[in-house]
């Protein structure tokens, strides 16, 4: 059962007329711009299913209402899974739910979304989680279908799935001209063809913001940051632990004993786009060997810089350079311009700096 009272307010020449239609009368509603329709819909969208049952051009404009509306929390697509050549992941938030399963309905056959195991919340999260197994040689038709269920997507997670044979398939996915936000990776190794596969990827897709995990790094580690440096505005890289890999080690991406002070300053230079950079390398936290040069450069690279990274070494500062406050810690280093300070680097994995020093990331 649904009714829906509309009152809007007309100024006449002998004072205030209000004017009041409902559900009553069909024409009144169905004569109202498609944009306050949405906005009725979105005040109300456990009410979506019924006033699709109210007639033909309201359940056009809930169809639009769904189709349009951003229901994907997070897009998750993961490669080398047992059994699957794709496992395909939608985080759905609770209130969305019953938008999605109308969404599905409209796109995918019966047959389809049977195929689809449903995560309900499990106390820890709320979120939940549509996943769906996917073999290359089924074609493309069923990827193609998902596509139109995913609406816009803010954020999008690939794992283990930037092989050269799973592209075809990441592509025919996410579609052509999309948009995405925040894109977030996960490669445990990372080859040359790897490295490769993620750059078009955020070349077709006009990414700004990655939050890039890796592992075992054989590509030129060097080539790939400063090629990254040129395209994204954020970036943020966590070292995976590797396995016989001592904590001490001097170790980031792939080089022992290296000295990343340089590299760091050149990703962050005038000429190059990004101004936002996060090191996690929890796993090698003596992977630096000083701060001090970075202190000293980083807030005259001539833009406003914001650099968080974890560390250990007997540097202690506080200081502000040229706009930006820098902070040397026993195991933090943070250089931000003085507009950015209370600037998160995005909601999840952000790294949180103690206040008496040490560090801890918020997962």
């Amino acid at each position: 059962y649904l009714f829906i009272t509309l009152s809007c307010v007309t100024e006449a020449k002998g004072g205030m007329e209000r004017v009041t239609a409902s559900c009553a009368d069909i024409s009144a509603i169905e004569c109202l711009p498609g944009e306050l329709l949405c906005a009725i819909i979105n005040y109300v969208p456990e009410a979506v299913h019924y006033l699709r049952l109210t007639s033909k051009v309201l359940k056009h404009a809930a169809n639009v209402y769904i189709s349009q509306t951003n229901l994907v929390h997070k897009f998750e697509i993961s490669g080398a899974v047992i059994r699957e050549d794709l496992r395909i992941s939608m985080h759905i938030l609770p209130h969305h739910a019953d938008l999605f399963e109308l969404r599905l309905k409209q796109n995918l056959s019966p047959s389809e979304r049977k195929r689809i195991r449903r995560d309900k919340p499990n106390g820890i999260s709320s979120i939940l989680v549509h996943r769906l197994p996917y073999f290359i040689n089924e074609g493309p038709d069923q990827l193609i279908s998902l596509r139109r269920c995913m609406g816009k997507v803010d954020m999008v997670s690939l794992n283990g799935c930037l092989d050269d044979h799973l592209i075809p398939s990441l592509h025919t996915l996410l579609g052509v001209g999309i948009i995405i936000d925040t894109l977030m990776v996960t490669a445990e190794k990372m080859p040359e063809s790897v490295a490769t596969n993620l750059l078009h990827i955020l070349d077709a897709y006009q990414i700004n913001d990655l939050r890039l995990s890796v592992g075992d790094v054989s590509t030129d580690p060097f080539k790939l940051l400063f090629s990254l440096s040129s395209r994204l505005h954020t970036l943020s890289i966590t070292q995976l632990p590797l396995y016989g890999m001592s904590s001490n080690a001097r170790f980031f991406l792939g080089q022992h004993y290296c000295d990343w002070t340089p590299t760091f300053l050149s990703m962050l230079a005038l000429e190059r786009r990004l101004d936002k950079l996060c090191i996690d390398n929890r796993a090698n936290p003596r992977y630096l060997s000083s701060a001090t040069t970075l202190a000293k450069e980083l807030p005259s690279v001539g833009k406003n810089i914001w650099f968080e990274t974890n560390w250990e070494g007997n540097e202690i500062s506080s200081m502000k350079i040229n706009g930006h406050y820098v902070n040397v810690g026993a195991r933090f280093l943070s250089i931000k311009h003085a507009s950015r300070v209370n600037e998160p680097l995005n909601d999840k994995g952000r790294l949180k700096i103690k206040e008496h020093g040490g560090y801890d990331f918020i997962s």
